[in-house]
């Protein structure tokens, strides 16, 4: 049986590549006995449902507030130094 910290890992990794049939029956197991995994994942789910909602919002609606191309590659930047 995977760990909580394992799953965690998984259900993080779902969200950017789709996971192997091991891997996902794996999460699915552990799902079945432990619903602090379980609230994780829908958790991530909803996160990244909602994060798209607000993205298709932007591109749609286009008068919004937007960063200065500045502000935006000082956080890109940011953001890369952090991930590396």
């Amino acid at each position: 049986m995977m760990s909580c910290k394992k799953i965690a890992n998984l259900v993080s990794v779902s969200l950017d590549r789709p996971l192997s049939f091991r891997e996902r029956l794996g999460v699915l197991a552990h799902s079945l006995i432990c619903k602090g995994c379980t609230h994780y994942n829908n958790q991530m789910l909803f996160i990244r449902a909602a994060s798209h909602r607000i993205t298709k919002q932007w591109d749609t609606h286009n008068d919004g507030p937007r960063l200065s191309p500045d502000a935006a590659l000082r956080i890109k930047n940011s953001i890369n130094q952090n991930i590396s």
